[in-house]
């Protein structure tokens, strides 16, 4: 490849300049020094399509990857409006069999209990259609506005103050 190290440059250097003929030796030294360069340039030709190769799989396996994440999320969001739907029937028709003052008294915990179930059921579909929003959403330093974390404490507690005083 044309490549000549240090000591044969040194070599022919000094043999042009001092218009002395270069022994054998010396390019024998040359030739040496060539040939554990061309194997050196081989190895780190070798080694550099195994990087590329391995950076091919691995951007093959990530575009896999969010692929299936994609999927996941697809997958979440759909499952969950589609218990929506029928758990806000069913829980629709609890609230009407809690409200029936005929309702026999050994039904009453039953349907308090169902109640109570289905409730947790839109609670948790919530947090699935929150998580996926989540999940979805870029979030970084510069992208969003910033956050007083005591206000949103503050305004924590006076929520749960109203919620627990019924008002």
């Amino acid at each position: 490849t044309g490549a000549l190290g240090a000591a044969s440059a040194r070599i022919l250097v000094a043999s042009v300049v001092k218009e002395e003929p270069v022994s054998t030796e010396e390019v024998l030294s040359i030739l040496k020094e060539k040939q554990q360069l061309l194997l050196i340039n081989k190895e780190l030709q070798e080694k550099s399509l195994e990087l590329k190769n391995a950076t091919d799989e691995l951007t093959k396996a990530n575009i896999k990857l969010r692929e299936l994440d994609t999927r996941k999320d697809e997958f979440i969001t759909t499952v969950a409006h589609e218990l929506k739907t029928p758990l806000t029937v069913i829980s629709g028709y609890l609230e009407i069999l809690e409200s029936d003052p005929d309702l026999p008294e050994h039904l009453t915990v039953a349907v308090a209990s169902a109640s109570e179930q289905a409730v947790r059921m839109q609670h948790i579909i919530e947090d699935l259609l929150v998580l996926s929003r989540l999940e979805g959403t870029v979030l970084s330093r510069e992208s969003g506005e910033r956050l007083s974390l005591a206000a949103i404490v503050e305004q924590i507690v006076s929520d749960l103050q109203k919620t627990v005083t019924g008002q």
